[in-house]
């Protein structure tokens, strides 16, 4: 492995932990876990920073552990609105989002450790290809279909409960 490959993956490795624990947790709510690994590998021209390996019942349940570090991105907007940084407004039918830089901007070297949890975070929950792939396969799926429609009828439901 080169050096350029061993350095990135130490400094995501925050990054590849927590994205790899959201796939291990769905995993366990979900189906059953039977792997968990942060060593990087080579796979082609790919770089893997980790992987987990589960099984489970239903296609579907595939594609929502897929999806599950994409939580991160939640947790991160969490983080940015409670500090301030970045402010949304959802007056119907208007959509507002504010940026304020001067929060974002104070004290830079003091703001060091947040802007690489930031970083390790927006790492976190971005979906490698794979776990698209997994994502698209399980909704394409007999229960994928079920899935999609009970949701779509517990959207309609609540929404005329709601009206």
């Amino acid at each position: 492995m080169t050096l350029r490959i061993l350095l990135k993956a130490f400094f995501y490795l925050t990054g590849s932990f927590l994205h790899e624990l959201a796939h291990y947790t769905a995993a366990l709510l979900l189906g059953k876990p039977e792997g968990f690994s942060l060593i990087p590998r080579k796979e082609g021209q790919r770089i893997i920073f980790g992987s987990v390996t589960a099984s489970y019942n239903y296609k579907v349940y595939g594609s929502l552990i897929a999806a599950a570090p994409l939580l991160w991105w939640g947790v991160l907007y969490l983080i940015l609105q409670h500090l301030g940084i970045l402010q949304v407004a959802l007056d119907r039918p208007h959509f507002h989002l504010a940026i304020s830089a001067e929060r974002a901007g104070e004290s830079l070297l003091a703001r060091l450790p947040f802007l690489w949890l930031a970083l390790q975070l927006l790492w976190a929950g971005r979906l490698s290809s794979q776990d698209l792939q997994e994502f698209v396969r399980g909704l394409v799926s007999i229960s994928g279909v079920a899935f999609i429609v009970a949701l779509v009828v517990c959207v309609i439901i609540v929404k005329n409960f709601w009206s």
